[in-house]
């Protein structure tokens, strides 16, 4: 993807998907191909991409974030890897939430966090006798509440 090449490694397997094969990869210095990587190489390809598509977040506006995505998508749907397909047809349809980052800088990921606590308090209780019970375990843990004052 040209204009988009990493500014830091990913243990050094981002520069190598760009543009070099396994034997450049060695003679630049990297030391060997991850085995996993050299077995499968779409499997690298795939990681490349998942990589490279965090960049998006460090655009700094609406606009930029907007061009650099629609030159990742142009990669990932010329990938030949049908999931990386399905993934960047899935954020083309929520693009417009994707870009409101731009806008706002913030993301959903405290509700998240919030979310996946409560989540983890009600398979460790298997199930709660009341709602009750259940509102003061989330209410304890979430609240930051202290056994001892």
């Amino acid at each position: 993807m040209e204009g988009t090449r990493p500014r830091s490694g990913w243990g050094g397997c981002r520069s190598f998907l760009i543009g070099r094969r396994g034997s450049q990869w060695e003679e630049a210095g990297r030391g060997a191909l991850p085995e996993h990587y050299a077995a499968d190489f779409s499997l690298l390809r795939r990681a490349n991409l998942k990589e490279t598509l965090r960049e998006l977040w460090d655009q700094p506006t609406h606009a930029a974030g907007e061009a650099w995505y629609k030159r990742w998508h142009f990669w990932a749907t010329h990938s030949r890897l049908q999931p990386v397909k399905k993934v960047a047809k899935m954020i083309r349809r929520h693009l417009d939430g994707v870009l409101a980052y731009f806008t706002h800088r913030i993301t959903n990921s405290a509700s998240e966090a919030l979310n996946s606590t409560i989540q983890m308090i009600k398979k460790r209780a298997f199930g709660f006798r009341s709602f009750d019970n259940f509102r003061v375990a989330v209410l304890f843990r979430c609240g930051g509440l202290q056994l001892r004052p």
